[in-house]
C-alpha cells in the first residue's frame, strides 16, 4: 500500500490523536498517509488512496463507506463509538491488526449498497446512496402516510403506515432489525422491506432479490408532511405523488476482514448481550 487515508470522527476526544499516532505509525515504515476529519469532503485524495481507515463509530463508518464507494477504496474501521458493528477493531488493538493488514493476511468482504432517486413529476429530482437503509416516512404533525409498493413493474401492496424501510443486508442489524426484521448475512444479495407502524396493512416483512427494482409512490395530504432519508443522515421532504426509485447501486462497499466469515455472528451476539 502506498497511500492510506485515515478519517477520525471529531466528536470523539481520542480520535483525531490516535489518527495522528496512526500517521506517524506509518510513516517509521515508509507509508504514506493523510488524515482528515470524517465530515469533510476528501474526494480529491480518495483516487490514490489504497485503504481508508475510520476512526469513529457505525455512523462514521456509513459516511465513509458512501464516500469511498465511487473510488473503489476498502475500510478498516477502528470502533471509536458504541456500537461498532461495522468496525474490525478495538481502539488498544489497532497496532496489531493494521500490522496483518499489511502483511496481506486479510480478506475483503463485499456489502450491497442501495442507489434511490426520487422522481418529481416523471423527471428525477434527488438521488441518494445508502449502505444501512432508504427510509421513507411521515413528517408533523403526525399522521400516516399511503405507500404504494411496485416491485420489478407489478404492484405488491398499499401501505398506510408511518413509513416504509428499503434495509440491505448491512442494515438488517440497524433499524430494521429494531423494527423486528430478519438479520441477513453481511454479504448476501436480498433487500428488506418493512412498513413501519402499518395500520390494516401488510404487516410482515418481505426479503426480495438483489436485482428487484422497487418503486414506491407516496401519497401524503397537503397539510401533512413525509420524508426520505438515506442511512439515517441525508434527507429532503417529499411531495405528494412523488416516487422513489430503489435499486442495487452497480458498485458495492469494502471492508477489510480478519476474522473468518462467521465472525459475523459471534460478533452480532456479543453485541446483543
Amino acid at each position: 500500500m502506498d497511500n492510506i487515508g485515515i478519517l477520525y470522527q471529531p466528536q470523539s476526544s481520542p480520535a483525531g490523536p490516535l489518527a495522528d499516532e496512526i500517521k506517524r505509525w506509518l510513516a517509521a515504515r515508509g507509508i504514506a498517509s493523510w488524515t482528515d476529519s470524517s465530515r469533510v469532503s476528501v474526494d480529491g485524495r480518495l483516487s490514490d488512496t489504497d485503504l481508508l481507515i475510520v476512526l469513529g463509530g457505525d455512523g462514521s463508518t456509513l459516511n465513509s463507506a458512501r464516500k469511498a464507494l465511487p473510488f473503489g477504496v476498502p475500510i478498516f474501521g477502528i470502533n471509536m463509538g458504541n456500537i461498532g458493528f461495522l468496525s474490525e477493531t478495538e481502539p488498544d488493538k489497532w497496532e496489531e491488526k493494521l500490522t496483518r493488514v499489511l502483511a496481506g493476511d486479510c480478506w475483503l468482504e463485499k456489502r450491497l449498497m442501495l442507489r434511490a432517486i426520487v422522481e418529481r413529476d416523471g423527471r428525477p429530482y434527488k438521488k441518494f446512496i445508502a449502505l444501512n437503509e432508504i427510509v421513507v416516512s411521515r413528517g408533523v404533525p403526525i399522521s400516516l402516510i399511503d405507500i404504494y409498493l411496485h416491485v420489478d413493474g407489478g404492484f405488491i401492496a398499499k401501505y398506510r403506515a408511518d413509513g416504509l424501510v428499503v434495509a440491505t443486508p448491512t442494515g438488517s442489524t440497524a433499524y430494521a432489525m429494531a423494527l423486528g426484521g430478519p438479520v441477513l448475512p453481511p454479504m448476501s444479495d436480498n433487500f428488506i422491506l418493512l412498513p413501519v407502524a402499518p395500520h390494516l396493512s401488510l404487516d410482515r416483512p418481505l426479503v426480495l432479490p438483489g436485482n428487484a427494482n422497487i418503486k414506491l409512490r407516496v401519497e401524503v395530504a397537503a397539510d401533512r408532511e413525509a420524508v426520505i432519508t438515506a442511512d439515517g443522515h441525508n434527507y429532503i421532504m417529499l411531495q405528494n405523488m412523488d416516487e422513489i426509485i430503489v435499486r442495487k447501486h452497480s458498485k458495492q462497499a469494502a471492508f477489510v476482514r480478519l476474522d473468518p466469515p462467521e465472525y459475523f455472528y459471534r460478533r452480532l451476539l456479543r453485541r446483543l448481550k
